[in-house]
């Protein structure tokens, strides 16, 4: 009975990480305006960040530098949220194939489940631990696919926001007002993930 409880708990703890991490993407990239909530990976880690990023940029001894270094924090951030969502989701799915260790072959300790989690949701697939029967099999082919999805989204996402950061610092120019596009970007990705109202422009 306890170790069935603790397979449960374990489970309900991978899905718990799992659907953090969906609910994520969701509101930040599928959605256009995301409804702010305190439970978000993008949100705690763009306020994490932002503060020791404009430190850094604030600084460099010429605007020229400050302005390089601002204008590298959408895409930075873009990538290290990434990174985070990639890492979260290895950790559910650790947990959940930990859980289903007995459909596993050979049978995991802690440290296989999480390496052929990373495999699963990176699809490299080496295939010195494989899933033989039951809901692992299942588990591991969702991996896969939401591994190549989330890769996809973030990819898809960041070329969206640099050309959306080229667009505005189009129509700066042309209404001469001397906004620079890597000034932009810092401000764009700030509002944009924190769930508050984008920044259009005019």
């Amino acid at each position: 009975m306890t170790g069935w409880l603790g397979g449960l708990a374990l489970s309900a703890g991978g899905v718990l990480l799992i659907g953090l991490v969906l609910w994520d993407i969701f509101q930040t990239v599928v959605l256009p305006r995301p409804s702010p909530t305190r439970v978000r990976i993008a949100r705690n880690l763009i306020r994490a960040s932002w503060p020791v990023w404009s430190w850094r940029a604030q600084r460099r001894s010429t605007s020229v530098d400050r302005e390089k270094i601002l204008g590298s924090y959408a895409p930075a951030i873009v990538l290290l949220l990434l990174v985070t969502w990639m890492l979260v989701m290895v950790i559910g799915f650790s947990l959940a194939l930990f859980a289903l260790r007995d459909g596993i072959s050979p049978t995991p300790d802690f440290g296989s489940a999480l390496y052929f989690a990373g495999t699963s949701v990176l699809t490299i697939g080496f295939g010195d631990i494989t899933a033989t029967h039951g809901l692992a099999r299942g588990v591991s082919v969702i991996a896969g696919g939401l591994g190549l999805g989330i890769l996809a989204l973030g990819i898809t996402y960041l070329f969206s926001l640099l050309r959306r950061m080229g667009g505005v610092g189009r129509r700066s120019a042309r209404h001469a007002r001397g906004v620079s596009n890597p000034s932009l970007l810092p401000v764009f990705a700030r509002r944009r993930l924190m769930g508050q109202r984008t920044w259009r422009g005019s």
